[in-house]
């Protein structure tokens, strides 16, 4: 996707990844987050434009 950054947070175990991605997806914003796959999503609004629009 032109424009995407894709980031690796590190993290120190034990932290259940999957049901935090989980929660994240059922509480999703429509239009602004989407998780599929194990992929969170979210646009943001930046000061001269969008992030971008979550793909549907």
């Amino acid at each position: 996707m032109p424009g995407a950054i894709s980031l690796r947070l590190p993290y120190r175990p034990p932290m259940d990844v999957a049901a935090m991605l989980g929660s994240l997806g059922a509480e999703a914003t429509l239009g602004a987050e989407k998780y599929a796959e194990g992929i969170h999503r979210r646009s943001l609004v930046l000061p001269h434009g969008t992030g971008g629009r979550c793909p549907e």
